[in-house]
């Protein structure tokens, strides 16, 4: 995640992302760029998450509650995570 945004940032889906669900995962859709990308079962729950808007501090809270996770390798993650998203413009502060 970028220093320059803070944990507390909420941040929201893209309008350039589409998705749909397949057997459980999602599916997403860059419509500017024309990537498909497929999510795992964690990725796939962050992204619900970001249904409405969330700060990476309130979604990496979230999964060791979830998923069988420590919570500092899940803050790790989620930051990781959101910042490939950030970078590949799929979601953006809300």
């Amino acid at each position: 995640m970028p220093t320059t945004l803070p944990p507390d940032t909420p941040l929201r889906r893209s309008d350039r992302a589409m998705h749909a669900d397949v057997n459980g995962t999602a599916v997403m859709l860059d419509v500017e760029g024309g990537q498909y990308y497929g999510l795992n079962e964690v990725g796939t729950h962050i992204w619900g998450l970001l249904d409405a808007p969330a700060t990476p501090a309130e979604i990496a809270a979230d999964l060791p509650r979830h998923f069988a996770v420590e919570p500092a390798e899940a803050e790790a993650a989620t930051w990781a995570f959101l910042a490939d998203l950030l970078d590949r413009g799929m979601i953006e502060p809300a």
